[in-house]
């Protein structure tokens, strides 16, 4: 049988059964638009998912104070561990793999003030090196540098949403604010982060972890 009689013999049985053949054709490129679809959303979920992760930081290994669940060193179970800057040093010193470190204050409810505008939010006191760590990425001006650890300088960035409210269309570079009553000068912005569903969106402000810290109940 030739090629020309067996196309024939095809759009005979398509004319003869035309409700049949165009069900079939809408439910293959259903099918197919579905799969395309489906495959679309999975790629772009996991490139959410992976900037997200990234934003965290990468390699990241977080300690925190806690308390002893069994007896050690003569001392009873359940004694309460707290994690002193000495720690960081000791860490660097003898975890020779580890590339970067910095310990991390976070204040909550902490008044931040430019002007006539004041917002509450969460501060934390770092080290420079914690940029690195968690993959700050500036919106502009710069982040916390070894100088301003070593000088003590009082120096601040601020997270795009608390400089938002802070200080409007108004450049906030070079300005100055308070946190609970301590003066800081701003001297950069952080870009908006990709977060988890999961994760709690906050305004944060962040400044060097030696300098004097504002006073927080709690900490």
């Amino acid at each position: 049988m030739s090629g020309s009689s067996l196309f024939r013999e095809a759009g005979q049985a398509l004319r003869f059964n035309r409700q049949r053949s165009l069900l079939t054709t809408i439910s293959l490129a259903w099918g197919v638009a579905c799969f395309v679809i489906l495959f679309s959303y999975g790629d772009g979920f996991h490139f959410a998912m992976r900037k997200a992760f990234l934003t965290v930081g990468q390699d990241l290994v977080l300690t925190f104070g806690g308390q002893t669940s069994t007896q050690a060193g003569g001392e009873r179970a359940g004694r309460r561990i707290r994690l002193e800057r000495a720690d960081v040093e000791t860490i660097r010193e003898s975890v020779p793999m580890v590339a970067a470190i910095s310990p991390e204050m976070m204040m909550g409810g902490m008044t931040v003030v430019h002007g006539y505008r004041s917002q509450t939010t969460m501060v934390r006191a770092v080290n420079a090196s914690y940029g690195r760590i968690r993959n700050m990425s500036m919106g502009s001006g710069r982040w916390l540098g070894p100088e301003d650890d070593l000088q003590k300088q009082r120096v601040a960035v601020l997270g795009a949403k608390a400089a938002d409210k802070l200080f409007g269309e108004i450049p906030p570079e070079a300005e100055e604010i308070t946190i609970n009553g301590l003066r800081f000068v701003v001297i950069g912005v952080l870009l908006t982060k990709t977060r988890l569903p999961t994760t709690a969106r906050r305004t944060t402000t962040a400044f060097s972890f030696r300098t004097k810290r504002p006073r927080c109940s709690g900490i």
